[in-house]
């Protein structure tokens, strides 16, 4: 979560001299070449998922998933929602959410008032939303659906048929990992939903990045058995979508990192913040 100049994660490292860390919330200071200025982490404080508005934290209790507001300057904490929330998104006062108490279905909160509101009945996950529309991944008879409605629950319709994890908006697309195909970034164009969803044409820079990689390079390992095995974990900084991958060579030993593809140039590139695995 990338808000102000601040990156807010939840840390997984195997940095022995972090190691006990592991789980809390990593705050890390950046600046606009992407360079790090500083890294602390708040402790005692176990998060399944994050966001963050006006320097407060909100996120699901990693334990009993209620969804909580942390203001770290004052160390005040209130409790939003009881119930066992996953997916939370904050948009403008709102926050919306998957209510596992309640069948899986979409609800909202307001940041302001506390008021809860029941926005569907359908299994719903990865909701996220753009000028005033909550778009989600839908299940009903087995069936995968990326769906949109209004911030009340309204006008709810379905956009593709398709199965995808981790969506984030980037401008004005809604990219996503469809799960049909680990290794593709897809997206949908929210400005022009009639052109369908179209994917990013990364695979061939990404295998050429890897091959480019010092530490492979320095192993003296035989580069050309290993693919592309999936991306994950995308995410929405500085006008470059980041994310994570995975490659395997054909006898099954992998080779993990990050990078990042921009937008204005169709270019891809390391990661450059080594630090945050």
């Amino acid at each position: 979560n990338y808000s102000d100049g601040i990156l807010y994660g939840i840390l997984d490292t195997e940095n022995e001299e972090l190691k006990e860390f592991n789980g809390d919330i990593a705050v890390i200071e950046i600046d606009e070449e992407n360079s790090k200025i500083s890294e602390n982490f708040i402790e005692n404080r176990k998060p399944a998922d994050i966001c963050v508005v006006n320097g407060v934290i909100y996120y699901s209790d990693k334990v009993s998933h209620k969804f909580l507001g942390y203001n770290p300057e004052t160390d005040e904490e209130t409790v939003l929602v009881d119930d066992k929330v996953y997916y939370p998104i904050i948009y403008k006062d709102l926050a919306v959410f998957q209510n596992a108490s309640d069948g899986e279905s979409l609800y909202s909160v307001s940041l302001d008032s506390g008021e809860i509101t029941k926005l569907n009945d359908t299994c719903s996950y990865w909701p996220i939303v753009y000028k005033d529309k909550i778009y989600y991944q839908g299940l009903k008879d087995a069936a995968y659906t990326l769906r949109c409605m209004k911030l009340d629950g309204t006008a709810d319709m379905e956009l593709a048929g398709l199965e995808f994890e981790t969506p984030v908006i980037c401008g004005n697309k809604l990219c996503f990992v469809d799960l049909s195909d680990h290794r593709v970034v897809s997206f949908l164009d929210l400005e022009n939903p009639d052109a369908g969803i179209q994917k990013l044409d990364i695979e061939a820079q990404l295998l050429e990045l890897m091959m480019k990689d010092e530490y492979i390079i320095s192993s003296g390992e035989d580069l050309s058995s290993y693919k592309l095995n999936h991306v994950s974990k995308l995410s929405y900084i500085n006008g470059c979508l980041v994310f994570d991958t995975l490659y395997k060579d054909e006898n099954g030993d992998y080779f993990a990192d990050d990078a990042m593809y921009n937008f204005d140039t169709g270019e891809v590139s390391r990661f450059p913040w080594d630090y945050i695995k």
